[in-house]
């Protein structure tokens, strides 16, 4: 086979989050773990605790918000106001096992005040209303009549000595009284679906179309991949549902500039490096010395192989190298929060080099004993 020299460097990150676990109780505690029809599907004493932890943290924080002359006086550490928020937030809002077609992506800080490594209750209360408020103007931006918040994840940018500043992703998906499209082991993309590789250069139509500076076949993936989730992760049923909390962890995957993840990526079914299919995502590299050029063009049926390439490395690869990507086979894939057609180097009509990047997040998953029914963050 030839090998390609690929550029040095490191593109792939995992983030593990530890867990600290809480205290309190709340009279809307589950004190049994029933029982289900479907699977016979249970819920630990670890998934009753979580569950019953986070009504409790929820219950105060909205006991301050109704009375804002009180003080609580509680603090806790960073890890879990994080913790709490992020935990409390998804149950509350999140629809994750709903289907959504298209989805709209942003990122927001907010900070709280610290003292002694600690954070005060009130103030983790007023950041969680922060979060909701932040949310809803990405959620009022979003097209769509039917519309929810998807997922929603928090990470620390800064942990200085008197303030601790997160970054929240949030995900809004939306929909159409519509089923998904049909699909199928050569779907999701259907004849005529032919995007530009990345950059948000649109379809393959002349000047991108009417989606140029708008999508791309990077983020047409992306979509596709949330949007069909709940075909491999069960999260409702017969009377149950899941949630999901911290530990989490985050993949940044790409081959574009990184041996072992190429090595890794490599298509077992092709034996030469031609810019065809090489990868399970998608790579090209030019060199006019050995006849390659860049394709930026994808069509319908490479967009069905890479599309469900991304699907073998978020659900099998990713999970199966620790080593490599730093993600606990215990995790469940979450989300898919980013997958970016990037061009490097020429001009983006005509790249030195063209690859996907994937962003994969993974989180702990809970059984919860009933369907979990949240609230529109839009009310």
């Amino acid at each position: 086979m030839k090998k390609i020299k690929l550029i040095s460097g490191v593109t792939v990150s995992a983030i593990i989050v530890s867990v600290l676990i809480f205290s309190s109780c709340s009279k809307q505690e589950l004190a049994e773990q029933p029982v289900t029809v479907k699977k016979e599907v249970k819920m630990s004493e670890e998934d009753i605790a979580v569950y019953n932890k986070i009504l409790s943290f929820k219950k105060k924080v909205d006991y301050i918000k109704e009375n804002p002359h009180y003080k609580s006086g509680e603090t806790m550490s960073v890890d879990s106001a994080k913790w709490y928020l992020d935990a409390s937030f998804n149950l509350t809002y999140a629809f994750t096992m709903d289907t959504f077609i298209n989805f709209n992506t942003e990122t927001f800080t907010i900070s709280i005040n610290k003292a002694e490594g600690m954070v005060n209750l009130d103030d983790v209360s007023a950041a969680f209303y922060e979060l909701k408020d932040k949310t809803l103007i990405i959620y009022n931006a979003t097209e769509g009549e039917e519309k929810e918040l998807y997922v929603s994840h928090l990470d620390i940018v800064s942990n200085a000595s008197d303030e601790l500043i997160m970054e929240t992703t949030a995900t809004i998906g939306s929909k159409t009284n519509e089923e998904p499209p049909p699909f199928s082991q050569w779907g999701p993309f259907e004849e005529g679906d032919d995007w530009m590789y990345g950059e948000k250069l649109g379809d393959c139509t002349t000047g991108g179309g009417i989606w140029w500076g708008l999508k791309d076949a990077a983020t047409e993936m992306e979509d596709a991949t949330n949007t069909y989730r709940y075909k491999y992760i069960q999260d409702e049923g017969s009377g149950w549902s899941a949630f999901y909390t911290e530990p989490s962890a985050v993949a940044v995957v790409t081959v574009f500039d990184d041996q072992i993840v190429a090595e890794l990526l490599l298509n077992p079914n092709d034996d030469e490096i031609d810019n065809y299919r090489d990868y399970l995502l998608l790579y090209q590299e030019k060199d006019i010395s050995i006849g390659l050029i860049v394709e930026t063009c994808i069509p319908w049926e490479d967009m069905n192989f890479y599309y469900h390439g991304t699907h073998k490395v978020i659900y099998e690869i990713i999970q199966e190298n620790y080593n490599v990507f730093g993600v606990h086979a215990g995790l469940t894939f979450y989300n898919c929060d980013l997958i970016e057609g990037v061009g490097v180097g020429g001009n983006p009509y005509d790249p030195n080099y063209a690859h996907h990047k994937v962003k994969a997040v993974y989180k702990t998953r809970h059984i919860l004993g009933s369907p979990n029914e949240p609230t529109s963050i839009g009310e």
